[in-house]
């Protein structure tokens, strides 16, 4: 069984609705450090927050592989905007916003969106 680092754990919890501009220095750092150093673990926790905010929200219990797919591939976005400051739009870090919206936003190549 994957073990969950408690003060992340915490963090995830209380922030299921932080938006990536809303992400001090320190909540990037921390995320960036889990990445670098323990890389299952990082995805474990990112796809913890989904699913948690999802399952609050939706009541979803069930998740096919393509969308957990395109969370990661969102949240890793996300995390590079917030360690770059890039807050034209806000995003929700443990949500999908979806490829078209992304690059309607001008955040995606127009290619990527289909």
């Amino acid at each position: 069984m994957e073990s969950y680092d408690p003060q992340l754990l915490d963090w995830i919890l209380k922030n299921l609705d932080i938006r990536h501009p809303e992400m001090t220095r320190r909540d990037i750092e921390m995320w960036r450090r889990l990445q670098k150093n323990d890389e299952r673990r990082f995805y474990t926790h990112a796809l913890l927050g989904f699913v948690r905010r999802r399952h609050r929200d939706r009541r979803q219990e069930n998740f096919s592989k393509a969308e957990l797919e395109e969370f990661i591939g969102e949240f890793l976005l996300k995390l590079d905007f917030a360690v770059s400051g890039r807050n034209v739009v806000t995003l929700p870090l443990f949500d999908i916003v979806g490829r078209r919206a992304l690059a309607g936003f001008g955040l995606l190549p127009t290619i990527l969106s289909h």
